[in-house]
């Protein structure tokens, strides 16, 4: 997906970071909107999903962000 650890977002995406958990991974992305979301999923992770063989799909939570904050 053209993704690099400490790299850059695709567009819309403001934040993103993944952790090893004891079931799995935990992905956690901010994303400027749901739809921004939707739109780079249906697009880019659910092919490249495929691609790899990933055939479950992933459990989804969305929430609104009040703020966040950024280093310069």
């Amino acid at each position: 997906m053209g993704l690099t650890p400490r790299g850059g977002t695709p567009p819309h995406a403001i934040s993103q970071w993944v952790a090893k958990t004891d079931d799995g991974v935990r992905v956690v992305d901010v994303w400027d909107s749901k739809e921004d979301f939707e739109s780079f999923a249906q697009e880019k992770i659910g092919p490249y999903a495929q691609q790899v063989g990933i055939t479950d799909q992933p459990e989804i939570t969305f929430y609104e962000v009040h703020n966040y904050l950024v280093t310069s």
